[in-house]
């Protein structure tokens, strides 16, 4: 059908199209009640249609380039083994729109390339809802009900930025470029996906800018090696937080780049991830875990410039680099939640560790750092089979079997072994009359008392020597 002037049809008659059906408005405009395709197409070429509600099982709504469809009630996807389409200029005039996919049916879905205009709120509900267009659209988004939204625009949920909910086991799919441009959007995170998926999903390498929000425990993933996500806007929230990949060894980068973050929970890193923290305190001193074939990367900024990150505590079994840069900055601070931690992992870089807090934080991992341990609080015991860098004591306590460069110390205790040991020094051992030498002695057999062995000098500095008999 092909309409040769605008308001043919009353505004209260319902339109169904079938399967090779076609109504062309041609350049005019039409006010209708409800629409509803069974396949089909409707073209507005230039013209405006007006409608109550929209209806379909597949089929295409094209408004053209310089058409429009505005639209005053929800959007209705039912099953059908074929794709609905709205393409061009869609605005929402109501103050709350529902777009629906019956997803009874998996081959249910519905592809919006469409431009979407309007104050309105949005709701969508059930799988799967590709938004591709440039969206403009100032009211808040929600998903629920199962809903499944792949985003193929920066701008799919809209430029104002009044916040996303993902609710239930509703998830985003992304898959933006870093060239296609930020996603400026908050997220506020009320349910963490499906299982399967969780809310926040990388099929590319997106950049997300906007605050999100941490309502429930929640998982960020990259569904391959291929993929990362890089979340440099603010996180909040008082729970807990993971980073997983979903196929493949990995490793699949995400990174934390907003210093202004202020959740509290604890940060795991899972099997194939290597999370990269660009900003001081993108980790808050939470407590983080490094899972196995997962790594944490600290210490330099997107600029090639050192930082300083805060740490809680740290355990597990993947890899920790601590990298300095060329402008000699760059350093791990780990103790600051006062907890006793195991690191059974591979240390790498040359960025400088201080340990704060008063609890022990055991290494029983390999390492390839090179700069220095500074114990300021606590103990760090090292049981780990490679050589270690210089240790600093200002204040804390040495203990462990291992192999260490150097040990300096203005302050603080040191107990080698663990109940007893060896401290093997391959360099100097320097202290003060601040320091102490705590040593157990339970006989005369190598294996029955402490002892720190020394390749080159030893300065001793008047400190005291405690001796547990």
């Amino acid at each position: 059908m092909n309409q040769t002037e605008s308001d043919q049809i009353s505004d209260s008659v319902n339109i169904t199209i079938y399967q090779d059906g076609e109504w062309n408005l041609d350049n005019n405009n039409e006010d209708i009640y409800d629409l509803t395709l069974y396949g089909g197409t409707v073209t507005a070429n230039g013209g405006d249609l007006y409608a109550r509600g929209i209806t379909m099982q597949g089929g295409l709504i094209d408004s053209g380039d310089s058409g429009n469809i505005d639209l005053s009630g929800n959007i209705l996807i039912q099953n059908s083994n074929e794709t609905s389409v709205i393409r061009g200029h869609l605005t929402l005039l109501m103050e709350s729109t529902q777009i629906t996919v019956d997803d009874s049916d998996e081959d249910a879905d519905l592809e919006i390339t469409a431009s979407i205009h309007g104050q309105d709120q949005i709701e969508f509900i059930g799988r799967e809802i590709i938004l591709s267009g440039d969206n403009n659209y100032t009211g808040k988004t929600i998903l629920h009900d199962a809903a499944e939204v792949l985003v193929m625009n920066a701008n799919a949920f809209g430029t104002d930025g009044n916040g996303t909910e993902i609710n239930d086991t509703s998830y985003i799919i992304i898959y933006i470029e870093f060239f296609d441009g930020y996603i400026y959007e908050p997220f506020e995170l009320n349910g963490n996906g499906n299982g399967t998926f969780s809310a926040i999903n990388s099929a590319g390498n997106p950049i997300l800018r906007g605050l999100i929000t941490l309502n429930t425990d929640s998982d960020f993933k990259s569904l391959s090696s291929d993929n990362s996500l890089n979340i440099w806007g603010k996180i909040s929230g008082l729970h807990n937080i993971s980073f997983s990949l979903d196929s493949g060894s990995g490793p699949s980068s995400i990174s934390l780049h907003n210093s202004e973050s202020d959740f509290i929970g604890i940060v795991t890193i899972n099997s194939g991830i290597l999370l990269d923290i660009r900003s001081p305190n993108a980790l808050n001193n939470n407590a983080v875990v490094i899972n196995n074939n997962a790594a944490l990367s600290l210490g330099m900024t997107g600029l090639g410039d050192g930082i300083n990150i805060n740490i809680g505590s740290i355990s597990g079994e993947g890899d920790l680099e601590v990298v300095s840069t060329l402008d000699g900055n760059g350093s791990l601070t780990i103790g600051a939640d006062n907890t006793s931690k195991t690191f059974n992992v591979k240390i790498l870089g040359d960025g400088s560790i201080f340990k704060v807090g008063t609890g022990t934080w055991t290494l029983t991992g390999s390492n390839t750092n090179t700069s220095t341990f500074i114990i300021n609080n606590g103990k760090i015991i090292f049981n780990g089979t490679d050589e270690y860098g210089p240790v600093q004591l200002s204040g804390g306590t040495l203990g462990g079997n291992a192999t260490l460069q150097t040990v300096t110390g203005d302050s603080g205790r040191i107990a080698p072994g663990n109940s007893p040991g060896v401290l093997q020094i391959m360099g100097d051992l320097v202290l003060t009359a601040d320091m102490s030498l705590d040593f157990e002695l339970d006989g005369t057999l190598g294996d029955e008392y402490d002892h720190i062995a020394v390749s080159q000098n030893v300065q001793l500095g008047n400190s005291t020597l405690n001796l547990d008999l």
